[in-house]
């Protein structure tokens, strides 16, 4: 066999952790960051404020830089397609999606030297937008881009384990947002507001925090402390949700919680205190959140959640043969999620439209190719051929006539037979 390969229950076992390895990276110098493997831990007593975040001396806005020069792609107009990035040879530390704009950090796998690119899906164009960086957790949203990186501080006395930074597409021009000795990573964006992840200590193992930058007022507070492992969490225009261990009465691990950026109130999901919860995604006014009955094994649990009225739908998994479900990322109307429902030896990708209820089999079959993010119409997938090799698929709905003419699901057959 030219590859080894997981057995279904070893891939199921952690779909969060999973999902957090293809998509933000590996160690310290790598991801410091996903700690769900980690022994469960009580919430940190320490409540001391955080420090504001500490940016270079120099900040400021940079001037508007050169265009890099795009390079051609031709697979960007079929229906499904395979991406040139991954394989045996590569590797990459992080992966984001916007408005027909997908950014990653790749680079060869016998160095951690991850630059940022960006792939324009409408015209098939790849952008290189670093130079000698060292990036992992990239996101996308408008016109900029965010990863952290520790290119800058790698020895002692001044060393770094990761600053963030930004990229504006406006301008081609890049600038470093953080400049602090800790671990920084994780960041996403609405605009006005930065959440992200910052260590304890420089050791990237150290319990770590969720911060809410306010990036207009100049602000930061501490939304989960060190020792709650935070780990996952979404932000859109009016609300960031995250899920963490607490100390409310009767819950049974990490439970999700979810801050209105326009109130400043904070709720705690009922429904999440009777589990272990993991991925958590948002748009609109839909939070969905994937949960297991016991840590980080199935069976596990899927849940769409409305935040005006806190009524909720458990869209996947408990009992066979759907125990096993893995992501729930949200774009508008729809939901993309993989479930054994229809088969062990992986998983099959399925679309379910919030507005008309109907759910459809993307994957004719079960398989190691996971859908991870979607945004209308373009859905990402990484296939897993084992031994840490990956491989990256787009799929356009609208190519391959799920949706009608109002980006509405219809009912159908699977439309992709899976790479083996």
């Amino acid at each position: 066999m030219r590859h080894t390969r997981r057995r279904a229950t070893d891939q199921l076992l952690l779909p969060a952790a999973f999902l957090a390895t293809l998509l933000g990276g590996l160690s310290c110098e790598d991801q410091p960051g996903k700690t769900d493997h980690d022994a469960e831990s009580g919430v940190a007593q320490d409540s001391t404020p955080p420090p504001d975040v500490k940016i270079p001396a120099d900040a400021g806005s940079p001037d508007a830089g050169e265009p890099p020069v795009g390079v051609p792609y031709e697979y960007c107009s079929l229906p499904f397609f395979k991406l040139h990035i991954g394989g045996p040879d590569e590797e990459v530390a992080g992966l984001g999606l916007w408005d027909g704009r997908l950014v990653y950090s790749r680079g060869p796998k016998d160095r951690p030297a991850w630059d940022v690119y960006l792939l324009s899906l409408t015209d098939c164009l790849e952008y290189k937008l670093t130079g000698q960086a060292r990036a992992t957790t990239t996101y996308i949203r408008g016109d900029e881009v965010f990863w952290s990186d520790n290119r800058a501080y790698q020895t002692q006395p001044e060393y770094h384990c990761k600053d963030i930074y930004r990229y504006d597409l406006s301008s081609w021009t890049e600038e470093q947002l953080t400049d602090d000795p800790l671990c920084e990573w994780s960041p996403q964006t609405n605009g006005r507001f930065l959440v992200f992840e910052r260590s304890s200590t420089q050791d990237a193992a150290s319990p770590h925090a969720l911060l809410l930058w306010d990036r207009q007022e100049g602000t930061t507070i501490q939304l989960s402390a060190p020792g709650t492992n935070p780990g996952y969490h979404d932000i859109t225009d009016r609300y960031l949700a995250w899920s963490g261990y607490t100390d409310l009465a009767g819950s049974l691990g990490k439970d999700v919680f979810y801050l209105d950026l326009v109130t400043g109130e904070e709720t705690h999901v009922p429904n999440s205190a009777s589990y272990y919860c993991y991925d958590v995604y948002l748009w609109g006014e839909y939070l969905s959140y994937l949960c297991s009955e016991y840590w980080v094994q199935w069976p596990w649990h899927l849940f769409l959640h409305h935040i005006p009225t806190g009524e909720e739908l458990h869209l996947e998994g408990g009992e066979e043969p759907t125990r096993g479900v893995m992501g729930g990322a949200i774009h508008e109307h729809l939901i993309v999620f993989n479930t054994t429902r229809y088969g062990l030896g992986g998983t099959t990708a399925v679309l379910y439209d919030i507005e008309t209820g109907v759910q459809r089999r993307l994957t004719s079959m079960p398989s190691y190719l996971v859908a991870t993010k979607v945004f209308y119409p373009w859905v990402v997938f990484i296939l897993d051929l084992g031994s840490y090799v990956f491989e990256y698929y787009i799929a356009n709905l609208e190519a391959l006539e799920v949706v009608d003419a109002t980006g509405h699901l219809t009912p159908g057959d699977p439309v992709i037979d899976p790479p083996l």
